[in-house]
């Protein structure tokens, strides 16, 4: 029971954070050079469930996510500084619709994989086993077919694109290659190796952004988004590169021709249920950037990028309070220790509000310099920046829905919630920029995500009989 609460806790916080990745040849430098090699060994090129290998692949994958946002972060002030507007504007819609399409691509199907996965592997059904990862390949291949076709198609009927659409494009010839790197590296996860199958989606594909991104500023060339989308498209190749080079062996022998096909649509119907939700999770920025791009001009689509930029390192302190306590929370859930339930829930309240209040207090304090060291013509993104601290504040005041529907059992409410929520989304951001340029688009994501938290809350209260927000939390307390 100790060992499969241990695995849980690292899958758990792993399928919360995934992201970015890091070069494998350091990772062993580091290893080599320590006198607890032994230790290191089982924690990250095994599937060991002892207590230090799991504490150790814990502070690896959470470690691995901080870096790769901060990595993300260093990536798009570079790209700031080196580019004009409207070049930063068609780059980081082309990045937006690259991450959208990418899980598209594989209908989500890699989010079932620490489901079937691990449970074929305790049947020891290999038939099945073979079967759930060939057939997460087949859906690949066959939306990939689809989607190069229409660009084929779409290339043939206009001629010549322009630079928006070329660099859009380029965009989407590569997420093929970011679906795979997600796929392979949820299948390493669920089978055991947790740090090899994590690291290359959570911080190498950063890595290699901010490192081909500075050689090609210091190579003179001209800065363009075409030229940005091929530093994505060359990352992405390089991030899958190293993952199949450290994943391969263990996987390989996984996939047999003899494969079991029988619960395709139980396969099917497990990641389209959560699509919304991992869409929001893992997407939430391309997202709103994407849907922002449909009504802006590419200089307020760079504003509204930058402001969404900045937000999403406050953003995510306040879930990383959820990824630290989700374990504990879902343990003491699922035992019906409501007294540990509330005790957890006030504390993540109280370090979420005091994190939100130092951080608007340094947003406000040195938004302007921040924003001056950019250009003049950035100055006006503070606007988007301040109204879309609504992201951060929605979490603040309505606490861990997602995590209490998800642990709660509620799947179905947490995605028809997350479904509408994700259409009022795109919906707000598209028709806010249309009469309010960046900042419309800004109020139009703020107030949206702060309905669907607000709508989840509702539900968390109704069906789990769980108040998670600030709220209940002071009333707990």
């Amino acid at each position: 029971m100790c060992r499969q609460y241990h695995r849980g806790a690292v899958l758990t916080i792993f399928f919360l954070a995934t992201s970015f990745d890091e070069d494998i040849d350091s990772i062993h430098l580091v290893i080599h050079c320590c006198p607890m090699k032994r230790i290191f060994d089982k924690a990250f090129f095994s599937n060991s469930d002892s207590l230090i290998g799991s504490l150790v692949r814990i502070v690896a994958l959470f470690g691995s996510r901080l870096g790769g946002t901060f990595l993300m972060f260093v990536f798009t002030v570079i790209l700031l500084r080196v580019s004009d507007q409207d070049t930063f504007g068609h780059s980081m819609t082309g990045i937006a619709y690259l991450s959208i399409a990418s899980l598209l691509l594989t209908l989500n199907m890699d989010a079932g994989a620490i489901r079937f996965i691990v449970a074929y592997k305790q049947e020891d059904s290999a038939a099945k086993l073979s079967g759930f990862i060939r057939f997460n390949m087949r859906i690949l291949g066959l939306t990939t077919g689809l989607l190069y076709g229409f660009i084929a198609l779409f290339a043939a009927y206009y001629g010549a694109l322009d630079t928006a659409v070329l660099t859009l494009v380029i965009g989407l010839l590569a997420a093929p290659i970011a679906s795979y790197i997600k796929i392979a590296g949820s299948q390493a996860i669920a089978i055991g190796l947790v740090v090899r199958g994590a690291l290359p989606i959570a911080l190498g594909q950063p890595f290699f952004m901010c490192l081909l991104l500075v050689g090609y500023v210091v190579s003179g060339w001209v800065i363009t988004s075409e030229g940005v989308m091929v530093v994505a498209v060359l990352a992405f190749a390089f991030t899958m590169i190293l993952q199949k080079a450290i994943t391969h062996k263990t996987l390989a022998p996984l996939s047999k021709p003899s494969g079991d096909f029988s619960t395709k649509r139980e396969w099917l119907q497990a990641g389209l249920l959560l699509l919304p939700q991992t869409a929001l999770n893992r997407s939430l920025k391309q997202i709103v950037i994407a849907a922002a791009s449909v009504t802006l001009v590419a200089a307020q689509v760079a504003n509204f990028a930058l402001a969404i930029s900045v937000i999403s390192l406050l953003h995510f302190a306040m879930k990383s309070v959820d990824i630290a306590y989700s374990p504990s929370v879902s343990k003491s859930i699922q035992t019906h220790d409501m007294h540990g339930t509330t005790h957890m829930l006030r504390q993540m309240a109280i370090i979420r509000l005091v994190g939100f209040t130092l951080g608007s207090l340094m947003f406000f304090g040195m938004l302007g310099w921040f924003l001056s060291f950019f250009g003049e013509e950035y100055l006006s993104a503070r606007g988007p920046i301040l109204i879309l601290l609504l992201l951060p504040l929605a979490e603040v005041i309505f606490g861990p829905t997602g995590l209490i529907l998800n642990v709660g059992n509620k799947g179905r409410l947490l995605f028809g919630s997350t479904l509408v929520g994700a259409v009022v989304l795109v919906a707000a951001t598209i028709i806010g920029g249309h009469f309010a340029g960046a900042s419309g688009a800004a109020w139009g994501c703020g107030l949206s995500y702060m309905l669907t938290k607000a709508l989840q809350l509702f539900i968390c209260v109704r069906s789990v009989g769980i108040d998670p927000s600030l709220l209940g939390a002071w009333r707990l307390g």
